[in-house]
């Protein structure tokens, strides 16, 4: 069990650092990689507006968890912001 859990572990760090490694490498993910990631953004962007919406209805609301909320959503709109302008090909050139 133990020699299970340090092989997950480290196949998560050869995970992470391959990822930033090959990032700063080529400059980018591919475009591909980039599609999966907008999307997996996208579903979690709009999982949020759910969330807010749930907690504002109810009359004594956490204003600090709707805050922490709004403010997760705008660093993922950046997020997506980013990925798509990387997926448009620069047309002006």
């Amino acid at each position: 069990m133990f020699s299970t859990l340090i092989n997950f572990l480290a196949d998560f760090i050869k995970k992470i650092c391959y990822t930033s490694f090959s990032e700063k490498l080529s400059g980018m993910m591919p475009r591909e990689d980039l599609k999966y990631k907008l999307n997996k953004l996208e579903d979690e962007h709009r999982g949020l507006d759910g969330q807010i919406a749930r907690l504002i209805v109810i009359p004594v609301h956490d204003q600090v968890a709707v805050q922490r909320l709004k403010k997760r959503k705008l660093q993922l709109k950046d997020e997506i912001r980013k990925i798509q302008v990387k997926l448009i090909p620069d047309i002006i050139a």
